[in-house]
């Protein structure tokens, strides 16, 4: 009930208990009144057409993420240099205080799963 007093329009509160109250006396009519079966309708990663018309954007994207940089040496051997990561990431949950001023957000609960996944990001891929 806490979180219908504060996470729902003043206005639209009753309704809100009302709902609750009637899936709590008909837990058979919730899964339809909350939609929890919709048909999953995904692309098969198998199907040709798929492939056909992904593979060439996925092979140009590749060009842009190397991590590896090739220079030819003294004697025109190829050298292969690991390109110095790099791991600086700004402090979004204070930058999304920027954007909430301008009506923009994600949440505050989310902007720091979202600060925390890219610190774990930045930590695997070896950027320091």
């Amino acid at each position: 009930m806490s979180h219908l007093v504060r996470h729902t329009h003043p206005d639209r509160s009753l309704d809100q208990l009302e709902e609750v109250s009637y899936l709590l006396k008909n837990p058979e009519k919730a899964a339809e009144f909350l939609r929890e079966r919709l048909p999953k309708d995904y692309a098969r990663l198998s199907d040709d057409d798929l492939k056909a018309s992904t593979n060439p954007e996925i092979e140009k994207a590749r060009t842009y993420f190397k991590f590896v940089e090739k220079k030819l040496g003294e004697e025109g051997e190829e050298i292969v240099e690991p390109i110095a990561p790099i791991g600086f990431l700004n402090d979004l949950r204070c930058d999304s205080k920027i954007f909430e001023w301008a009506g923009v957000s994600f949440g505050e609960y989310e902007t720091m799963l979202l600060q925390k996944n890219l610190q774990k990001h930045i930590a695997a891929c070896g950027a320091t």
